[in-house]
């Protein structure tokens, strides 16, 4: 099969090319060049600034394609400039969206948004207590505004934009694959590392919510797989569907796994709302700080990806021990709010009475 990767340099999106070079696939890598993995030599390399659409015209010529896979769609101006040129000579088109479509994470300035009739469909996570999990139909792409809205974070607008325009677009077959945070070898997010750094420290955890937010992690092995699987199977074209592990965890087991692959017994508190107000100097509204704790109670269902493609993920606790491998032997600054690893500890023991 000849396969255009767009966005196959880094992250999950080397795995990516790596496993259809391994089918014996023809692969061609569309980036800026500015990063060549070990496969370069066995790969197309199209160099171009996928936002210049002059370029993009004359790089991909008259070129045809099995299959695209588009893992860094992060504008819809982006997408309509590869989508227009490749309508009616691609055979299937796959799209990396992610769960920040139904809002969640960094959706909005302040964690939880009031509901109006304007963004309702937004509404599974800006408002805590939602009934979960979500499926891929919760979101109303008609709805969804062509304008970037003030207080509403801009990446999950443009995803849920380019959405929008791939399912109001004809000739061609999209797929698209909303994918967790992803987390694994090579993640300089500090996602993990904020969980890791902490446990290994050992002087305590205060979790919000008790640790009971519920979450459904990505790794990045199995994250490509995910993607390439939904690529080649039959049942996929012009449907959307949620991607993920395929364990879903509690936020307080997330970090005893962690702890139990260190051999470490993590110390871990839950948090009330009072607490967190009497410790205001922890950026506690920041995404970035305790990045799994909230929203609380909400995960992606994954029935439809299974069904139909057979979604498939290696045990977490494996994924974890990689993981931790990985950071082990990385060069890392401290995690995000490190800084106030004192306050925490403090907290730590408050809370833990």
């Amino acid at each position: 099969m000849r396969v255009l990767v767009i966005g196959g340099t880094r992250y999950f999106g080397k795995l990516v090319v790596q496993k259809f070079l391994s089918r014996g696939d023809e692969v061609s890598v569309l980036s800026r060049g500015n990063s060549q993995p070990d496969f370069w030599n066995n790969i197309t390399h199209i160099e171009v600034d996928r936002d210049d659409a002059e370029a993009m015209a004359a790089a991909l010529g008259k070129d045809e394609f099995d299959l695209v896979i588009d893992n860094i769609g992060f504008e819809r101006s982006s997408v309509e400039i590869s989508a227009d040129l490749l309508r009616g000579r691609v055979g299937k088109y796959v799209v990396t969206s992610s769960v920040s479509v139904y809002g969640g994470i960094g959706h909005s300035e302040t964690p939880w948004q009031k509901i109006t009739p304007e963004n309702h469909y937004l509404h599974h996570f800006t408002e805590p207590g939602i009934a979960h999990p979500i499926a891929e139909d919760s979101i109303e792409l008609s709805k969804v505004e062509w304008e970037l809205r003030a207080g509403i974070n801009p990446y999950s607008e443009q995803k849920r934009q380019i959405e929008r325009y791939l399912s109001e677009t004809t000739e061609l077959p999209f797929v698209v694959l909303r994918a967790p945070i992803v987390i694994g070898p090579s993640e300089y997010a500090g996602r993990f590392w904020w969980y890791l750094q902490r446990v290994l420290d050992g002087r305590g955890m205060a979790l919000r919510n008790n640790g009971r937010a519920e979450i459904r992690l990505g790794f990045t092995e199995d994250i490509a797989e995910a993607i390439v699987a939904a690529a080649l199977s039959n049942n996929t074209s012009g449907k959307t569907y949620n991607i993920g592990q395929t364990e879903l965890l509690t936020l307080k087991s997330f970090v005893e796994k962690i702890g139990e692959s260190c051999s470490v017994e993590p110390r871990i508190a839950g948090v009330s709302d009072d607490a967190v107000k009497r410790y205001p100097e922890i950026p506690w509204s920041d995404w970035r700080y305790e990045p799994f704790a909230w929203p609380f109670d909400v995960a992606m269902s994954i029935d439809r990806a299974e069904a139909d493609f057979g979604l498939s993920s290696a045990p977490v606790a494996q994924r974890i021990r990689e993981t931790i491998d990985w950071h082990m032997s990385a060069d890392l600054k401290d995690s995000y709010g490190y800084e106030y690893r004192d306050i925490e500890a403090e907290l730590f023991k408050v809370s833990a009475q």
